[in-house]
């Protein structure tokens, strides 16, 4: 949908496609000797208003997670936006509850196959 045009970045973000990354914290030079310096180099993903598929792709620490090493990058590029839905849709718009009941509706797919992990 991004890529024919049908889901513009917001104002003042890049034109560059992607929603979602994978890839290694790299830190600014300004940095040197702080907490951040210490992440660097981290392999991790995130979730982007644009700019995902670029060489390098802005986004704040507080975005990424870190994945494993040894976690293949097809399954960590996937993580993002199915469990963070997923999660959203449970808990911030359903308020599920311990004890509660769901129906998961196309419950086959990545967002409904995480649904049903995360409400056990």
């Amino acid at each position: 949908m991004q890529r024919m045009g049908n889901y513009p970045p917001p104002p003042g973000v890049t034109d560059v496609l992607g929603l979602e990354c994978l890839g290694r914290l790299v830190t600014n030079p300004a940095q040197a000797g702080t907490e951040e310096e210490t992440l660097s180099d981290h392999r991790v993903i995130a979730l982007l208003p644009g700019g995902g598929y670029a060489q390098y792709a802005k986004v704040h620490k507080s975005h990424c997670l870190q994945v494993p090493e040894d976690y293949e990058p097809e399954a960590a590029a996937s993580l993002m936006e199915v469990w963070c839905t997923a999660y959203q849709i449970l808990f911030e718009v359903a308020y599920l509850k311990q004890g509660e009941t769901v129906l998961v509706h196309a419950a086959a797919s990545g967002v409904g196959t995480a649904m049903i992990q995360l409400a056990k």
